[in-house]
């Protein structure tokens, strides 16, 4: 025996749940949801999904809509009627305003099909258990040729009659539910323009809906309905708390005071309820279905709740303040963590009140004004529990909230980063610098050593010709001012050879107190009165291997140059201290060794320097006095000295301030007792007939040498 196909539209809880019933009863199911999951689980359960309610519409005779939708209803029909099956049955269960599914039935009839008001009662979980009623309405042929279906997903039904009676029913039954919260008065006026004559104990049920315009007026006592829709499992409630839902029910009805109750009915609606006392003794209740309403305000509860979720997830900050005004309306655990403030204590303060400088606030603003988002913004923030500054990086976006423009920002702190970015960039120009001392000083130290040989010849020579013209006053005269030149030029290369740390030194093991006091003495008539010289040497000095003569001369050298800063007088301190530098202080300077140093301070107060002065400090030529003033190789030899001998050296300066030049020379290690001559007599040189060898690979230097021994 050829099994009934029947057509279901409309798969979501209700009509998949039919759906499946209907296949275990044997029937041979073609369904059809534009839901992929949906169809999906209409295979599951034994039947067959198809592309398009059209389709559905030319597999079925017998077809049972469950849509979403009065428009989806409007639709269906259309598509239903556009097959001209004059055989068609569709059983319409959706909940609609009868106009709607009147409306349906006579698009359906233009082809000789028959729609029946079909509507169920119960729940989604009464759908799965097959324990629907069916409320039908229509034709009595086409109900009666619809009876097997009904029970294939119905326990029961009733034939209602008319068309649109089912309806009627359904809303009857749902006693509370698709009833606006007005006021007592309202149902009255409202009662009346119905025809309504409500005596003592009459319920009057009115729909502020505008496509349903019935007015059902009930004489049963009310009790006996709420127990009905109580016993129907109309309402969302244990078997343990009904008789207690019903007494609630039935002392609200009385009191009839116009307190609004909320219900959860077992299909999922929530209805508020309100009763009313009329002036005729009646009692008039009044109800609306709030479902949707109850759905969005879940719905924006949860997302605010998932919003607040994440938002206090995230280790980043996130702040929403207006834009007009900057006042914070929402911080999250990590915005006030970030900026020193116990939790809670953010909201309504203002954000302009952290910013270092306002003029990035100001920034902000107008960029978000104009933009409308900014991305990468870096800028600094007060911590209030602290008091420091530190670095943020914000992106952010205006938004509407409340009506009113406000930005919604994400920041982190970013001061670790911005720290080491400056301590990388301090290492790059320090190691810029180093290697471009290390560079001039290569050329300057070869530039040098020409430079040296040729005054060997010239200084020989001159000194040969001032053997051969002593006796010419005019001409001695040209000779001695061309070797007080060359004499002098000897001397600048000298401070080259220095700075390019390639001078002859003799280094010994020496006491840096008694190197300092040596250098005042000889440095304090030409500082003049005007200046303070302050000496503060450590008692116990660690002792160093350097060059005395050298190291005195950069001592009076700075002292000189510290004496010129100070036109208008000033303090002059030498100072020297033992010192450790720490892998640390090392790593921050290159070409630093970490270990034991002493140091030699030479401070003055005087003029200063600014930054760009003192980055060029060291290099050569470089002067920062009048012309005929200063060689520019001061600092350049003592950089070089310092260097040679194993230390290094520090200009802290800054303009109006004036300057600290420290030099850090490596403890010695070496137990070299300095040699010390005895006086006794000098033998006379023997002979006269010895042969010299002179070894040079420059000619001008070796001819010049020889000649002088020549003429000894």
């Amino acid at each position: 025996m050829a099994r009934t196909r029947v057509g279901v539209i409309g798969l979501g809880i209700m009509g998949s749940a039919m759906a499946a019933n209907l296949v275990k009863g044997g029937f041979e199911v073609i369904g059809y949801d534009p839901v992929a999951a949906c169809r999906a689980r209409l295979k599951k359960s034994g039947g067959t999904a198809a592309a398009s309610a059209l389709e559905v519409a030319r597999s079925a005779e017998l077809i049972i809509t469950a849509l979403p939708s009065t428009k989806a209803l409007a639709q269906v029909a259309k598509d239903i009627a556009s097959t001209a099956n004059r055989r068609h049955v569709v059983i319409e269960t959706s909940t609609f305003p009868i106009a709607d599914k009147e409306s349906a039935r006579k698009v359906l009839a233009k082809s000789g099909g028959t729609l029946l008001d079909c509507p169920l009662s119960g729940t989604g979980g009464q759908a799965v258990n097959k324990d629907l009623v069916v409320y039908a309405s229509g034709p009595k042929a086409a109900i009666k040729r619809c009876l097997p279906v009904f029970y294939g997903f119905a326990r029961g039904h009733y034939d209602l009659g008319k068309f649109g009676n089912g309806s009627r029913m359904k809303f009857a039954a749902n006693l509370l539910v698709a009833i606006h919260n007005v006021s007592a008065a309202e149902a009255v006026i409202l009662a009346r323009k119905s025809g309504i004559n409500a005596t003592l104990g009459g319920v009057i049920f009115i729909s502020n809906n505008p496509k349903i315009s019935d007015v059902i007026a009930l004489n049963a006592r009310f009790e006996d309905i709420v127990r009905a829709s109580f016993d129907r499992g109309q309402f969302d409630v244990s078997a343990d708390g009904k008789e207690a839902a019903i007494a609630e029910c039935i002392a609200t009805h009385r009191r009839a005071d116009g307190t609004t109750v909320t219900r959860l009915h077992s299909d999922g609606r929530v209805v508020q309820v309100s009763e009313h006392r009329m002036r005729n003794g009646g009692i008039a209740t009044i109800g609306l279905d709030v479902t949707q309403q109850s759905q969005a305000e879940e719905k924006l509860r949860q997302s605010e709740e998932w919003f607040r979720f994440t938002a206090e997830a995230v280790p980043c900050g996130i702040i929403i303040s207006t834009l007009s005004d900057g006042v914070i309306l929402y911080a999250n655990s990590a915005a006030h963590r970030t900026v020193g403030v116990e939790s809670g204590n953010l909201q309504g303060r203002r954000a302009a009140d952290f910013f270092v400088n306002p003029e990035d606030r100001k920034q902000l603003v107008e960029s978000m004004r104009s933009e409308g988002e900014i991305q990468g913004y870096e800028f600094q923030l007060r911590n209030e529990a602290n008091g420091e500054a530190i670095w943020i990086m914000m992106g952010g976006r205006v938004a509407v909230f409340g009506g009113e423009q406000v930005i919604l920002t994400g920041f982190y702190e970013i001061t670790a980063r911005k720290e080491a970015d400056a301590e990388r960039r301090a290492l790059q120009t320090q190691l810029r610098e180093a290697q471009k001392m290390e560079a001039i000083g290569q050329l300057t130290g070869g530039i040098a050593h020409d430079f040296n040989n040729l005054l060997t010849m010239i200084m020989g020579n001159l000194e040969m010709l001032q053997d051969r013209v002593a006796t010419d006053p005019r001409a001695l005269h040209h000779v001695d001012v061309a070797l007080t030149g060359a004499t002098r030029s000897a001397e600048l290369t000298q401070s080259l050879l220095a700075f390019a740390r390639r001078q002859p030194l003799s280094p010994k093991i020496s006491n840096v107190g008694a190197c300092i006091a040596e250098s005042v003495r000889l440095v304090d008539r030409s500082i003049g009165e005007d200046i303070e010289v302050k000496v503060d040497c450590v008692s116990e000095g660690w002792q160093v291997l350097v060059d005395e003569a050298q190291l005195s001369a950069c001592i009076i050298n700075l002292a000189n140059n510290a004496r010129d800063a100070m036109p208008r007088g000033g303090t002059l301190t030498i100072s020297s201290s033992n010192v450790e530098l720490g892998q640390d202080y090392a790593a921050l300077h290159p070409g630093v060794k970490a270990g034991e140093y002493v140091a030699i301070e030479v401070s003055d107060t005087g003029t200063g320097m600014a930054p760009e002065t003192v980055e060029k400090a060291f290099e050569p030529f470089f002067t920062t006095k009048e012309v005929g003033q200063g060689t520019g190789l001061g600092l350049s030899m003592v950089h070089g000295f310092v260097r040679q001998s194993g230390g290094h050296v520090k200009i802290d300066s800054a303009v109006g301030r004036g300057t600290t030049v420290r030099i850090y020379l490596p403890r010695a290690t070496e137990r070299r007792v300095a040699r010390t001559s005895v006086p006794g007599e000098v033998a006379e040189p023997a002979g006269g007939n010895e042969t010299v060898l002179v070894v040079e690979d420059n000619d001008g230097v070796r001819q010049t040498v020889a000649a002088r021994l020549s003429g000894l």
